[in-house]
C-alpha cells in the first residue's frame, strides 16, 4: 500500500509539471519521478508484470487522462491478480490509496468508466484510447482470476451432508461475482461450531447465487492470514459488504477485535438478513432455516 501511495505522489508531481495530465506510461515516471523501480511492486507480489520496456510492476495503470476528464474518486491504478485474496489496493486520482473489499472496488470501476464516458474529454480521444479505457476498467471488474464453485458441482451438499467438513469450499467464490451482497467469512475451519457457520453460509449462497457471494477464508492458510491482515482482524468474523454486525472492541493499533456476542450461526443469519435487506429492500428472500446441529 506504502509503494501505490508513492506512486500516486509521483504522478501528482509529473502532472503538475504537465497542465495536469497523467503520464501514458509508467517509464515517464522513472527515473526523474520514481527514484526506485521497487515503487511499482507490491511485497506480496511474486511475479510482477511486464507493463513496458525493462520496468515491471505489479499494478495495472490507467494512463494519460487530462485534468477536465479526472476526478478525486478516479481510479487510476490497482492491484493485479493475486497480489492478495479479498481486497485490492486502489490509487485514485488525488494519490490517496485505498483498500476497498472487492464488492466495492468493482461497483467503484464501474461507476468511473461510466463517469469518463459522460464527460465532455471523451469524444475527443482516439478510439484506441477510448478502448484502452475500457479495457482498464473491465479487466478491473475479473482480474481475480479466483476458483468458482458452480452450483452444479454439488460441492456444498457434499459438504453439508458430512458434519464440520469445510475445507473444501475455503479460497473459493461461491455465488456469482455480480452479486450485491458479498459475505467474507474468515473462520478457523478445524473447529467443527464455526464449520457449522461456514456451511450455513455457502447454502445460502448456493440458493441466492445472484444475490449472496462468499469467500471462505480458512484462519489457518496463508490466503486466510491474508484476509485477516487486509481487513485488520484478529479472531474469527463475517463481514457483510465489508462490515460486520458483531461488537468489536477497541485493542493496539488498528487490529479489531471481537468482543461482543458469540459468532454464532443464529447471529449471522440475522446479519445477513439485514445485509440482505439493506440492499434489496422489500423484494429480500426469505433465507432458510438453520439446520439442527449434529
Amino acid at each position: 500500500m506504502g509503494n501505490l501511495h508513492n506512486f500516486g505522489l509521483s504522478m501528482a508531481v509529473y502532472a503538475s509539471d504537465h497542465d495536469g495530465t497523467f503520464p501514458e506510461t509508467l517509464d515517464e515516471l522513472y527515473p526523474i519521478y520514481v527514484a526506485s523501480l521497487q515503487t511499482f511492486a507490491c511485497p506480496d507480489d511474486g511475479s510482477s508484470m511486464t507493463i513496458c520496456e525493462d520496468i515491471e510492476s505489479s499494478y495495472h495503470f490507467l494512463g494519460s487522462v487530462s485534468r477536465g476528464m479526472w476526478s478525486p474518486d478516479l481510479i487510476v491504478a490497482y492491484d493485479k491478480a493475486g497480489n492478495h485474496l479479498g481486497w485490492r489496493n486502489g490509487l485514485f486520482a488525488d494519490s490517496h490509496v485505498q483498500k476497498p473489499q472487492e464488492w466495492n472496488f468493482t461497483e467503484r470501476c464501474q461507476q468511473n468508466l461510466e463517469q469518463l464516458k459522460a464527460s465532455e474529454g471523451w469524444g475527443k480521444l482516439s478510439q484506441e484510447r477510448r478502448k484502452q479505457i475500457e479495457a482498464f476498467y473491465s479487466d478491473a471488474l475479473t482480474a481475480f482470476d479466483e476458483p468458482h464453485l458452480p452450483a452444479e458441482l454439488g460441492a456444498v451438499e457434499s459438504a453439508i451432508e458430512q458434519t464440520g467438513v469445510l475445507l473444501p469450499l475455503c479460497d473459493k467464490l461461491i455465488g456469482e461475482p455480480p452479486a450485491k451482497v458479498k459475505v467474507i467469512a474468515a473462520l478457523p475451519v478445524a473447529a467443527m461450531y464455526k464449520d457449522y457457520v461456514g456451511l450455513y453460509l455457502a447454502s445460502v449462497s448456493q440458493k441466492f447465487p445472484s444475490m449472496v457471494s462468499l469467500r471462505i477464508a480458512n484462519m489457518g492458510s496463508e490466503q486466510g492470514r491474508q484476509v485477516m491482515k487486509g481487513n485488520c482482524l484478529e479472531c474469527a468474523t463475517v463481514l457483510i459488504n465489508g462490515k460486520s454486525a458483531f461488537d468489536f472492541g477497541e485493542a493496539p493499533g488498528d487490529k479489531l477485535q471481537l468482543k461482543g456476542p458469540e459468532l454464532s450461526a443464529p447471529g449471522v443469519r440475522r446479519a445477513l438478513a439485514a445485509g440482505l435487506k439493506e440492499v434489496y429492500g422489500d423484494s429480500v428472500p426469505e433465507l432458510p432455516p438453520l439446520p439442527p446441529e449434529e
